[in-house]
């Protein structure tokens, strides 16, 4: 899986997934990693792998996954960053556009606000000390977004990740 993150636009988004299917004790043969989505300005991608481990169900003819709360192996793979560099409003615009069409086409939101990020806050608090004024292009955007971000779109379905 790849995401991207953009901490001053505060927002991430899913790149893209790409499944590797393998039997038990079979070996994958090295592959190249082509992702279709489009890949955010200014933003920080980062390359996860994960194992899904499933097991043939013979009573309910299907497979399951066999992954716990305690056994769910992941990775980060790398990081790269993406070029350029986002101008203001683009991670609002990002979202807002996402949402749009996640509700006109009905598959799952992949662009999120960060709501709950406080990294860019900490920030303006050290260099603009109490009493100073700051900057009107450095004040916290607003964080009323909290519905949009839920998953409730994406419930009875499968998600792989």
């Amino acid at each position: 899986m790849l995401v991207a993150f953009n901490f001053r636009q505060e927002f991430y988004e899913y790149v893209g997934v790409k499944d590797v299917e393998m039997g038990r004790e079979e070996r994958a043969a090295a592959q190249e990693l082509l992702f279709d989505g489009e890949v955010p300005q200014g933003s920080l991608l980062i390359l996860m792998a994960s194992v899904s481990c499933l097991d043939y169900n013979d009573y309910e003819l299907r497979y399951e996954s066999m992954n716990t709360k305690e056994y769910s192996p992941a990775a980060l793979i790398a990081t790269y960053p993406s070029e350029g560099e986002a101008p203001a409003g683009y991670g609002e615009m990002r979202v807002d556009d996402d949402v749009r069409e996640m509700k006109s086409s009905g598959r799952p939101q992949r662009v999120f606000d960060m709501l709950e990020y406080f990294g860019n806050d900490i920030l303006r608090e050290a260099m603009w000390p109490k009493g100073k004024k700051v900057p009107e292009k450095t004040k916290p955007r607003r964080k009323e977004k909290a519905s949009v971000n839920d998953i409730s779109s994406l419930k009875g379905k499968r998600v792989k990740f």
